[in-house]
């Protein structure tokens, strides 16, 4: 049988103890997501970047990101209000880019996850 660090301590500290732990609140339950931003990948990156940030996440509204970064061209990509609220819930989310407003003929895959 597994105990968990809460369960052992309560278990050891007492009537005491336990009032103070369980006031105070346990580690065992995992942080939320999205808790420490997100992580953001390109099928063929040669340099791209965007920033999801929790602030868009929570907003649940349409977003256009326009990629950034180290390439010498760029990107759109859009997001729709639901995909971005399902990051909340540990979703993963991908969709394409737009073709480069170079005229470029190439488009990259990003996939969009929290970290928790």
């Amino acid at each position: 049988m597994k105990v968990t660090r809460k369960e052992f301590l309560l278990a050891s500290a007492g009537a005491i103890g336990a009032g103070i732990l369980i006031a105070c609140g346990g580690s065992d339950e995992p942080d939320p997501p999205c808790t420490n931003g997100t992580q953001v990948t390109f099928t063929d990156n040669h340099g791209h970047t965007i920033n999801v940030t929790l602030a868009d996440i929570n907003a649940g509204t349409a977003k256009v990101y326009t990629t950034t970064g180290t390439a010498d061209h760029t990107h759109t990509v859009s997001y729709t209000g639901p995909q971005l609220a399902s990051l909340i819930t540990g979703a993963q989310i991908m969709t394409d880019t737009s073709a480069p407003s170079e005229g470029l003929v190439h488009m990259h895959t990003v996939r969009v996850s929290c970290v928790s």
